[in-house]
Protein backbone atom coordinates (compact mmCIF):
# COMPACT_ATOMS: atom_id res chain seq x y z
CA UNK A 1 0.00 0.00 0.00
CA UNK A 2 1.37 3.41 -0.93
CA UNK A 3 1.02 5.51 2.23
CA UNK A 4 2.35 8.57 0.46
CA UNK A 5 -0.54 8.60 -2.00
CA UNK A 6 -3.07 8.00 0.76
CA UNK A 7 -1.55 10.78 2.87
CA UNK A 8 -1.51 13.11 -0.12
CA UNK A 9 -5.15 12.33 -0.84
CA UNK A 10 -6.11 13.00 2.76
CA UNK A 11 -4.22 16.30 2.72
CA UNK A 12 -6.02 17.30 -0.47
CA UNK A 13 -9.36 16.45 1.11
CA UNK A 14 -8.51 18.47 4.22
CA UNK A 15 -7.28 21.40 2.13
CA UNK A 16 -10.52 21.30 0.12
CA UNK A 17 -12.54 21.25 3.31
CA UNK A 18 -10.67 24.22 4.75
CA UNK A 19 -11.00 26.09 1.46
CA UNK A 20 -14.74 25.44 1.47
CA UNK A 21 -15.09 26.58 5.07
CA UNK A 22 -12.98 29.67 4.38
CA UNK A 23 -15.03 30.55 1.31
CA UNK A 24 -18.28 30.09 3.22
CA UNK A 25 -16.90 32.27 6.04
CA UNK A 26 -15.99 35.03 3.59
CA UNK A 27 -19.45 34.80 2.02
CA UNK A 28 -21.01 35.03 5.47
CA UNK A 29 -18.95 38.13 6.25
CA UNK A 30 -19.99 39.67 2.95
CA UNK A 31 -23.64 38.94 3.65
CA UNK A 32 -23.23 40.11 7.25
CA UNK A 33 -22.47 43.55 5.88
CA UNK A 34 -25.66 43.53 3.84
CA UNK A 35 -28.74 45.17 5.32
CA UNK A 36 -31.02 42.14 4.92
CA UNK A 37 -30.58 39.75 7.84
CA UNK A 38 -33.02 37.47 9.53
CA UNK A 39 -33.44 37.68 13.32
CA UNK A 40 -30.98 34.76 13.69
CA UNK A 41 -28.21 36.89 12.19
CA UNK A 42 -27.81 34.78 9.07
CA UNK A 43 -28.29 36.30 5.64
CA UNK A 44 -31.90 36.14 4.51
CA UNK A 45 -32.87 34.26 1.37
CA UNK A 46 -33.87 37.60 -0.17
CA UNK A 47 -30.40 39.05 0.48
CA UNK A 48 -28.70 36.00 -1.03
CA UNK A 49 -31.00 36.09 -4.03
CA UNK A 50 -30.33 39.82 -4.46
CA UNK A 51 -26.57 39.18 -4.34
CA UNK A 52 -26.86 36.39 -6.92
CA UNK A 53 -28.97 38.61 -9.13
CA UNK A 54 -26.41 41.41 -8.86
CA UNK A 55 -23.47 39.10 -9.65
CA UNK A 56 -25.12 36.96 -12.33
CA UNK A 57 -27.66 39.34 -13.89
CA UNK A 58 -30.44 36.77 -13.60
CA UNK A 59 -33.50 36.76 -15.83
CA UNK A 60 -36.82 36.98 -14.02
CA UNK A 61 -37.44 33.28 -14.82
CA UNK A 62 -34.05 32.33 -13.35
CA UNK A 63 -34.69 34.46 -10.27
CA UNK A 64 -38.10 32.82 -9.75
CA UNK A 65 -36.61 29.32 -10.20
CA UNK A 66 -33.77 30.01 -7.77
CA UNK A 67 -36.23 31.48 -5.25
CA UNK A 68 -38.27 28.28 -5.51
CA UNK A 69 -35.18 26.10 -5.06
CA UNK A 70 -34.12 28.08 -2.01
CA UNK A 71 -37.62 27.92 -0.54
CA UNK A 72 -37.79 24.15 -1.10
CA UNK A 73 -34.55 23.60 0.86
CA UNK A 74 -35.05 26.30 3.51
CA UNK A 75 -35.97 23.95 6.38
CA UNK A 76 -32.88 21.79 5.87
CA UNK A 77 -30.64 24.85 5.47
CA UNK A 78 -32.04 26.42 8.65
CA UNK A 79 -31.47 23.21 10.59
CA UNK A 80 -27.87 22.93 9.35
CA UNK A 81 -27.28 26.63 10.08
CA UNK A 82 -28.43 26.22 13.69
CA UNK A 83 -26.22 23.15 14.21
CA UNK A 84 -23.16 24.85 12.71
CA UNK A 85 -23.82 28.05 14.64
CA UNK A 86 -24.06 26.14 17.94
CA UNK A 87 -20.87 24.18 17.28
CA UNK A 88 -18.98 27.24 16.08
CA UNK A 89 -20.12 29.23 19.11
CA UNK A 90 -18.93 26.51 21.47
CA UNK A 91 -15.58 26.25 19.70
CA UNK A 92 -15.05 30.01 19.62
CA UNK A 93 -15.92 30.30 23.32
CA UNK A 94 -13.14 27.77 24.04
CA UNK A 95 -10.70 29.68 21.85
CA UNK A 96 -11.56 32.97 23.58
CA UNK A 97 -11.15 31.43 27.03
CA UNK A 98 -7.76 29.96 26.15
CA UNK A 99 -6.59 33.26 24.66
CA UNK A 100 -7.78 35.04 27.82
CA UNK A 101 -5.56 32.78 29.94
CA UNK A 102 -2.40 34.10 28.26
CA UNK A 103 -3.34 37.79 28.37
CA UNK A 104 -2.86 40.32 31.12
CA UNK A 105 -6.03 41.77 32.68
CA UNK A 106 -5.59 44.95 30.60
CA UNK A 107 -5.11 42.93 27.43
CA UNK A 108 -8.14 40.80 28.30
CA UNK A 109 -10.28 43.92 28.60
CA UNK A 110 -9.02 45.18 25.21
CA UNK A 111 -9.56 41.72 23.72
CA UNK A 112 -13.18 41.62 24.91
CA UNK A 113 -13.74 45.14 23.58
CA UNK A 114 -12.27 44.10 20.23
CA UNK A 115 -14.49 40.99 20.12
CA UNK A 116 -17.59 43.11 20.71
CA UNK A 117 -16.58 45.60 18.02
CA UNK A 118 -15.75 42.76 15.63
CA UNK A 119 -19.31 41.50 15.98
CA UNK A 120 -20.57 44.93 14.88
CA UNK A 121 -17.84 45.68 12.34
CA UNK A 122 -15.93 42.61 11.05
CA UNK A 123 -12.27 43.02 10.06
CA UNK A 124 -11.60 45.98 12.39
CA UNK A 125 -8.10 46.20 13.86
CA UNK A 126 -7.92 45.45 17.62
CA UNK A 127 -6.11 48.74 18.28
Amino acid sequence: MNWRKIGGGLLLMLAGGFLTIGTEHMMMLHHHRQAHHSPSGKPSSAAILDALDEQLDLTSAQRDSIAGIMSHHQTAVDSAWRAIHRELGTSMDSVHMEIGRVLTPEQTEKFHHWLRSEMDHPNVSPR
